[in-house]
């Protein structure tokens, strides 16, 4: 496969509020690839295509707003388009539009020696073609998770529960044959000892 040439542009700005409590991050870029290497998982090999060009901004937020809360925020929104477009390639495929987080995390003292706390997440994209013609599109996709959590004694005891609402969401592609499926709802419990 021929070598991948990128050019890559960005300016952005940097804000602290609520007495340096939070930061906020925003930035305008400008990348340009000059080709595109595509695995089909089907028939497992890898091929190449023209590059493309994606422009648009990234914001973050970042900070404890509150005492023992601390809240991330992300979102990017990024226009591509293809360097050479032709009769049978108009769209970028496996590049959605948006995408975006936000979580939310409390920790407080429950007693002497126990700390606990939980947290909540929300992310996500927007809908993304699958086909250089942009015939066929992988739905929008979102996911909600919630963990909570307790340390005393050097244990960490964790529970979380991914994609609380059991949502049906499809990953990005590039070939209409195959549309992988994100995780269902699912439990993770975790236990550790810190013994230093």
């Amino acid at each position: 496969l021929p070598n991948i040439t990128t050019t890559n542009k960005e300016a952005g700005i940097k804000l602290d509020l609520f007495g340096e409590r939070a930061t906020i991050n925003a930035s305008y870029f400008d990348i340009m690839q000059d080709n595109i290497i595509v695995f089909d998982p089907v028939d497992r090999q890898f091929t190449s295509r023209d590059g493309q060009r994606g422009r648009g901004f990234d914001l973050n937020i970042a900070g404890q707003v509150l005492p023992g809360l601390t809240i991330l925020g992300s979102l990017t929104r990024t226009e591509y388009d293809l360097l050479t477009p032709t009769a049978f390639a108009t769209s970028v495929p496996r590049q959605p539009r948006d995408t975006y987080s936000v979580y939310a995390n409390y920790r407080t003292d429950i007693a002497d020696g126990i700390i606990g706390g939980g947290s909540i997440g929300i992310f996500g994209r927007s809908s993304s073609f699958a086909d250089l013609l942009g015939q066929y599109v992988v739905p929008a996709s979102r996911q909600v998770d919630v963990n909570g959590f307790v340390s005393f004694s050097g244990f960490d005891i964790n529970l979380g529960i991914r994609n609380i609402f059991d949502r049906r969401n499809y990953n990005t592609t590039s070939v209409i044959t195959y549309v992988p499926v994100d995780e269902p709802r699912n439990f993770r419990l975790s236990i550790s000892k810190r013994f230093f």
